[in-house]
């Protein structure tokens, strides 16, 4: 499993790694990092973290488009736009994991900010997912019994960012906003994971696309460790 975001502002020295602008967001155990300054009308979108883990737009579907991020650039995706990363080992289960980002919503619906789907199913390894009604936003994932363990905060409002982290530690899984921990799933156990690509802008449901994200997406990270409550408090800056 993983973990997964955020940063500020950066200068790009090839066309597969971001450097930072004003700070450098990168942790230890960074394994993508995906800052958004770099324009994804070419069909990429850069890994910044060192693994050259490109995102790539999709064929028939648009890219991404370019617009101001929370730090530098972000990207927005429209409710029918999505990047895919390939499925390597370096996605394989490890013994704890964090995923963040900056996030925008531009409408209050059921949508997904980026997945890490799992099975020919509905159920996700992890992934970010904000939700209209009460269920909120969550970390959610898939546990050895094949049902979703997820771990839920607050509905965030649209038209404005905010920071959303999912970390498991090994015996909990927990969902940070704004650097706050918002939400947590006690006694959890290890997510299953696949060879599903991950997903950014929207979930896989049985092979399709679904809950396709409306708003922006800035300083996407994945991390092979537990990010204690001070680092995800630092990326939330």
């Amino acid at each position: 499993m993983l973990v997964l975001l955020a940063s500020c502002g950066r200068q790009n020295f090839s066309d597969q790694i971001d450097a930072p602008p004003d700070a450098d967001p990168r942790l230890p155990g960074l394994i993508a990092w995906y800052g958004m300054d770099d324009d994804p009308s070419d069909g990429t979108i850069d890994d910044g973290g060192g693994g050259a883990h490109l995102a790539r737009c999709i064929a028939g579907v648009s890219c991404p488009t370019q617009v101001a991020g929370k730090h530098g650039n972000a990207v927005a995706f429209n409710g029918s736009q999505y990047a895919r990363v390939t499925y390597g080992p370096w996605l394989a289960t490890p013994s704890a994991y964090s995923i963040a980002a900056w996030i925008y919503l531009d409408t209050q619906v059921d949508q997904v900010a980026f997945a890490k789907p799992w099975g020919n199913s509905s159920l996700d390894s992890w992934g970010i997912t904000t939700w209209a009604g009460s269920t909120g936003t969550c970390l959610e994932t898939v546990n050895a019994a094949m049902t979703s363990e997820d771990a839920c905060g607050p509905t965030l409002p649209p038209a404005r960012w905010f920071h959303v982290a999912g970390r498991w530690d090994g015996s909990v899984k927990s969902v940070f906003v704004d650097g706050v921990k918002a939400g947590e799933r006690t006694n959890a156990t290890a997510s299953l994971i696949d060879t599903h690509d991950v997903v950014i802008g929207t979930d896989e449901n049985s092979g399709s696309q679904a809950y396709w994200f409306h708003g922006r997406v800035d300083d996407l990270q994945i991390y092979e460790r537990a990010l204690t409550d001070t680092e995800i408090q630092m990326l939330a800056q």
